[in-house]
């Protein structure tokens, strides 16, 4: 299908238009033909799309066009061969095909470098300079094999949105483990909405405590599944329900479970000091405003008190729409749960985030930490965060303490509450439950 502007002749620059029928048809790289396709995306066109005219967004597209042929065009190879297409593939999204006698991964690699340079300078449409970002995945002809360019598309279509180093070059070389990730990466997504209906999900339960005492404040519960016999990495399937749903539906689960388990273990464990749990919220949940009305209904399914429960939200997240924010936050502290702004200094470091947001807790990243805390500049640093926060009449904990020597640097910097493996590792409710008991034998020792 062949793009028509009264303007703008995209013939003249070799367009193919949109790519539908350029895949139906079947193409092949046949066995002894070798050859590559590179997949495009382009990184700020949907912004474009909706803040100018349908005229300069055309005269943008074209010059994308323009530039992406050029890239090929100066190739000191693949000049001489015309057998190259341009095919958009969808919105903001291109394909390059290249079909060579001899066209090494170097080759290929090489155009994508060429394309990055040729986007370093601004586009230019009707006096509006704007940069365009890309992102590119390409994939080879496998030696001995015939391949459809539909096939190789899907191929750089994975290797473009890869999270490893060399995507930070801004391409991506496909290699078979890549596809084998990807349809993991799809089974993870169902089996994760079955696991959540079926609860085969479980929280564990890392310890806060105090660096002046040693005693238990409360705990951070963190989600934890096990599939096919095998751990899967919290980060991993965390990010996948981050892209969907069942980010929501994991996060109403955990603040439930919570609750749950702690009115369980202040029933269990007599003369337990009053602790709280903290459960961390997604953005997606701030957004879908049932986050007051699923704390409303724990606390009272469960009879814990509010105070019982608090909940993590990172300075990313809380910045990212202030007044809706505010709005939440505000209404769940009048019910007196507590409120923590987690991995502060990673994000934005706003004042106005102190400010005009109603925390009452603040978690010092654990980069703060791992990086070398016992250098003069990273204890200045953390001293600053923590009198920031006080000033602001935030108490301040600080995530990824493991060591004594982590713990004396944090006291004299004035840190109230550390967390971390100096303390514990993340623990089963069951552990969690021995660890509590343990904690509160060794203080009543120390009082008497």
């Amino acid at each position: 299908m062949q793009i028509q502007h009264a303007h703008i002749n995209f013939d003249q620059v070799g367009f193919q238009g949109f790519g539908v029928d350029f895949l139906n048809s079947g193409q092949l790289f046949r066995r002894d033909e070798v050859g590559a396709v590179l997949f495009v995306h382009l990184e700020r066109w949907r912004s474009i799309e909706t803040g100018v005219s349908i005229d300069v967004r055309e005269e943008f597209l074209f010059g994308v066009i323009e530039r992406l042929h050029q890239a090929v065009r100066k190739h000191p190879v693949l000049r001489k061969n015309e057998k190259r297409s341009v095919v958009r593939v969808g919105r903001d999204d291109f394909m390059l095909v290249l079909r060579e006698p001899s066209l090494p991964v170097a080759d290929a690699t090489d155009v994508a470098i060429r394309l990055l340079r040729a986007f370093e300078q601004p586009l230019s449409a009707r006096g509006i300079n704007l940069r365009m970002g890309l992102r590119i995945g390409v994939a080879v002809t496998e030696a001995g094999r015939s391949t459809t360019i539909e096939e190789l598309l899907r191929d750089a279509q994975i290797a473009a949105v890869q999270p490893d180093e060399s995507s930070r070059r801004g391409f991506t070389v496909f290699s078979p483990a890549m596809r084998v990730a990807a349809v993991e990466r799809i089974n993870i997504e169902h089996d994760l909405g079955k696991a959540i209906d079926r609860g085969d999900l479980e929280l564990h339960y890392q310890p806060i405590v105090s660096l002046a005492t040693g005693q238990v404040e409360g705990l951070e519960a963190l989600a934890r599944w096990r599939r096919n016999g095998r751990q899967v990495c919290p980060a991993e399937f965390i990010a996948i329900a981050e892209e969907t749903d069942a980010i929501c539906r994991l996060g109403a689960w955990a603040i439930d479970e919570a609750s749950r388990q702690m009115a369980e273990w202040i029933r269990q464990i007599p003369d337990m000091p009053s602790l709280h749990v903290s459960v961390n919220v997604s953005g997606k949940q701030l957004a879908s405003r049932d986050l007051v009305d699923q704390v409303k209904a724990a606390i009272a399914t469960h009879a814990i008190s509010p105070s019982c429960l608090q909940l993590e939200v990172t300075e990313t997240i809380a910045m990212h729409d202030i007044p809706l924010t505010s709005k939440l936050l505000g209404e769940l502290r009048e019910l007196q749960v507590g409120l923590a702004l987690d991995d502060f200094g990673v994000g934005y470091s706003s004042l106005s985030c102190l400010r005009s947001l109603p925390f009452n807790v603040l978690k010092i990243d654990r980069s703060f930490l791992t990086a070398n805390p016992r250098q003069s500049a990273d204890k200045k640093m953390i001293r600053s965060i923590v009198g920031l926060a006080h000033a602001y009449n935030l108490d301040v904990t600080a995530e990824g303490v493991e060591t004594p020597v982590d713990m004396a640097m944090l006291r004299d910097a004035g840190c109230q509450h550390g967390q971390g493996y100096a303390f514990a590792a993340p623990l089963p409710p069951t552990f969690a439950k021995q660890w509590l008991e343990h904690n509160l034998e060794q203080q009543l020792v120390a009082v008497a």
